[in-house]
């Protein structure tokens, strides 16, 4: 029997990784922080351009949120304007031949009842009271100025007015240093008006008429027989110093000045109410509360009284108009506190003060409160607030405590609406005359009680002894 082989020894060798793996982690784990860092880099890079996205999406929004809002804003209507030159009869411009400015018409809009359809309301325009500027007071100019006297003139085709300018030197000139005349006439196929030069006045020698050309008489559009009978209203102005026609504000009522008021007179008189409109001792009232007869004449007073508070004080007619129902009284005093001239529109409130009915309610003052009703005569208004017999002269305060209006006269048939002259009426008067008034275009709003207190230091009773 054959002999088995030994099975062969077999040689196994054991290695050892842990060393090796140990170091492959480790390169493993650093490849995994390594890979998280940049995604951490990556993250962050993305929310800074989403941050940026949302910061530009924000500003983009901003501004087209403000140009929805300017072109939502009401646009403004283009106002056709049309220059017009005004021409002053008495007051003084300092080297000012004539004065420019342009109408701008300025309204609100108001709901009313539609007529043709009740009760339907439709909107409508309502014209807004302005004031009126006032010419600088003669006393104070040393410079040269010119004085202007306008005639206007009807009976000639195409031509209004005839202008006479006079420049002074200063107040103390003895004369006119220079006079000139010119027409103004209604430009043809248009509404402006051309001026025409037609003579002038050197010093105290006689007037020179222009010579004129045919092209300027063309173009003015007026004939030649006409413009030559135009001279005769051009007013020249006399060879006298110029505040020989200007009442001084600071001139005493008498040659004499007087120490203490006298006593007021006896007997008895009428009555009506006033208010001081400067710190000259001026103040404004009815015409009719100085002339109480028919109406038909004027200084119809014996002698004119001023009661304010306790003191009676005598005082003197200024200025005075029928038509327009206003006079103008001075007293020889200083008036520390005066009236401020305001603006008012139809519908707002007003506040008249006034001494009603004395002998029966007192003579304290009184107050009554009502609304404008109407502006829409050139000197007239409408109001409500109550008022009687004493109330005349009066002023008509709005909720700033400034005058827009002077009480005039009670209708008869429509006890609840009254009469009373327009504020921008009385500045007219007053600047046509030179005498000083201040208006006040202040936004702050009175209480009814704060009215009162600011008007009873400027409103006065007003006597007229017959």
């Amino acid at each position: 029997m054959a002999e088995k082989p030994s099975p062969k020894s077999i040689e196994y060798v054991e290695n050892d990784f842990s060393s090796l793996n140990t170091h492959v982690d480790g390169i493993l784990y650093n490849e995994k922080q390594i890979s998280r860092l940049k995604r951490y880099r990556v993250d962050r890079v993305r929310i800074k351009q989403f941050g940026l996205i949302l910061l530009i999406l924000g500003l983009l929004a901003i501004l087209l949120a403000i140009a929805y809002h300017f072109l939502k804003m009401p646009v403004k209507p283009i106002i056709q304007t049309v220059v017009k030159t005004e021409y002053i009869d008495m007051p003084i411009y300092k080297e000012i031949e004539v004065i420019k400015y342009i109408d701008k018409p300025v309204y609100i809009t108001q709901k009313v009842p539609d007529p043709d359809h009740p009760p339907v309301y439709i909107e409508v325009p309502v014209y807004i009271d302005r004031p009126v500027k006032v010419p600088i007071q003669v006393g104070a100019v040393t410079d040269p100025f010119t004085f202007f006297h306008t005639k206007e003139i009807s009976d000639l085709n195409n031509i209004y007015s005839a202008i006479v300018g006079a420049k002074y030197e200063s107040v103390e000139s003895p004369f006119p240093d220079f006079q000139y005349c010119y027409i103004l006439g209604k430009n043809l196929g248009s509404n402006t008006l051309n001026r025409l030069n037609i003579a002038d006045k050197d010093g105290v020698n006689a007037v020179t008429s222009r010579n004129l050309t045919d092209t300027d008489i063309k173009e003015f559009g007026a004939s030649r027989d006409n413009i030559t009978k135009s001279l005769k209203y051009c007013e020249w102005y006399p060879d006298k110093p110029a505040v020989d026609d200007i009442i001084d504000p600071k001139a005493p009522i008498i040659n004499v000045p007087i120490q203490d008021n006298p006593d007021m007179p006896p007997g008895s008189y009428n009555y009506g109410t006033g208010f001081y409109i400067n710190n000259n001792g001026y103040l404004v009232t009815n015409q009719h509360v100085i002339d109480t007869k028919d109406n038909k004449k004027i200084d119809d007073c014996s002698s004119v009284w001023v009661k304010d508070g306790a003191s009676k004080i005598p005082a003197k007619v200024i200025e005075q108009d029928l038509d327009l129902d206003i006079a103008v009284l001075k007293i020889n005093q200083v008036t520390d506190n005066y009236a401020k001239f305001g603006g008012i529109r139809t519908a707002e409130d007003v506040t008249a003060l006034g001494f009603p009915k004395a002998g029966i309610l007192g003579d304290d003052l009184k107050a009554t409160n009502g609304n404008v009703s109407s502006i829409a005569n050139k000197n007239f208004l409408q109001y409500t607030a109550p008022t009687n017999s004493g109330n005349s002269g009066g002023p008509l305060l709005n909720n700033k405590g400034l005058v827009v209006g002077v009480v005039k006269a009670t209708a008869i048939d429509l006890q609840s609406t009254n009469l009373g002259i327009k504020g921008t009426s009385v500045q007219n008067f007053l600047g046509r005359h030179n005498i000083k008034f201040v208006y006040d275009d202040s936004d702050v709003m009175l209480e009814k009680g704060d009215i009162f207190d600011v008007g009873k230091k400027f409103t006065v009773m007003v006597i007229c002894y017959p």
